[in-house]
């Protein structure tokens, strides 16, 4: 439900038409729309007239931002936190978008657009949206505010608009940030009064809202090399864009991948000088079992000779016996005949005696 104060007359103090705007130009529909929603005194019948309100209402005035820088800084934030919220559901996040949040404002054409913005919890990120018209969010204005300041627009940025972020808006943290100084200024709600927020060390500042670092980041962004405005984490990492991400995870990947290559090449050396050592040791065994075939060679010729040998002898002892067994047969043979000899020499002598 829309808030009741955003649409009674006198809330807002609007800015009043420019003096030299010419009364006869026709007034917008949108103008006459608000008018008419702020004099029907029926809170019920003015719903319609909010829906028919929001389609019609303008989301741009066709005014480009004051340089490339601006267009590209903004970017740069919107990019970094959309992807540092990239799994939330509950935020949103805008760059140069009108809020719209009151009927004088609208009456008075007023167009706000704060150069970056974002709503930290409690919408639809996915909602459609061609402006944030704070009645139809609940009543939810912005969380943070940054406006990136040029001499046009610096004394608007540092007091008309902190004014209205501080009294109506409520937001609770508002920054500005001069790309030609470099200075970052930031406020944050302490009551009713902004009170600043001080700068560390290093010239950042710490966002409560988002949880983040604001800080100077120099590099290139779109082929722009500038110094531009950026968050950081709590370890004061810089919170990457969605390509600066996709790069450092595609950067690890292929370090995953060249230290998976890597230990599988170790472990293929080692695998190589297993198998190395594993051929070397059954070289070494093939040159053992090759000496012991040659002691085993060497073994068996030796057996072999000393065989024939055994055998040679062997056969030189048949000799021998044979030898002898003649020589003794000879000696027997000898011995007979030398007997019958003697016998028959005997025999001889008796018988010439008898004679």
């Amino acid at each position: 439900m829309p808030d009741p104060v955003l649409l009674t007359p006198g809330t807002v103090e609007s800015a009043a038409p420019p003096a030299n705007e010419t009364t006869a130009r026709a007034e917008p529909a949108y103008v006459t729309l608000a008018r008419r929603i702020l004099e029907t005194p029926d809170i019920h019948a003015k719903f319609p007239l909010l829906v028919e309100l929001t389609r019609i209402l303008p989301d741009s005035d066709d005014k480009p931002m004051e340089t490339p820088w601006h267009r590209y800084c903004m970017m740069l934030l919107i990019d970094a936190l959309a992807t540092h919220w990239e799994s939330r559901s509950d935020v949103y996040i805008g760059g140069n978008n009108f809020v719209y949040f009151s009927m004088q404002q609208i009456m008075s054409e007023d167009f706000l657009g704060p150069d970056f913005f974002c709503v930290t919890h409690g919408v639809d990120r996915l909602k459609p949206r061609r402006f944030w018209a704070v009645w139809d969010e609940g009543g939810r204005y912005p969380d943070l505010i940054i406006e990136l300041t040029s001499p046009a627009t610096a004394r608007r940025d540092r007091v008309e608009k902190k004014a209205l972020y501080q009294n109506i808006f409520r937001t609770p943290e508002y920054f500005c940030f001069d790309p030609d100084t470099q200075r970052l200024e930031g406020w944050r709600l302490h009551g009713d009064q902004y009170v600043d927020i001080p700068a560390d060390a290093r010239g950042w500042m710490w966002s409560e809202q988002v949880q983040l670092w604001l800080g100077t980041w120099t590099g290139s962004y779109f082929g722009m090399p500038a110094t531009f405005l950026r968050f950081y984490d709590a370890a004061g990492q810089v919170v990457p864009t969605q390509g600066e991400a996709a790069r450092s995870q595609a950067d690890a990947e292929r370090q995953r991948a060249e230290e998976q290559r890597q230990r599988a090449e170790a472990e293929y050396q080692r695998a190589e000088e297993q198998r190395q050592r594993a051929e070397a040791e059954h070289q070494r065994a093939e040159e053992q079992r090759q000496r012991a075939e040659a002691e085993r060679q060497r073994a068996e010729a030796e057996r072999q000779r000393a065989e024939a040998e055994r055998q040679r002898a062997e056969e030189a002892e048949r000799r021998a016996a044979a030898e002898r067994q003649r020589a003794e047969a000879f000696e027997a043979e000898l011995a007979r005949l030398k007997a019958l000899l003697a016998q028959r020499s005997s025999e001889g002598v008796e018988a010439s005696d008898e004679t």
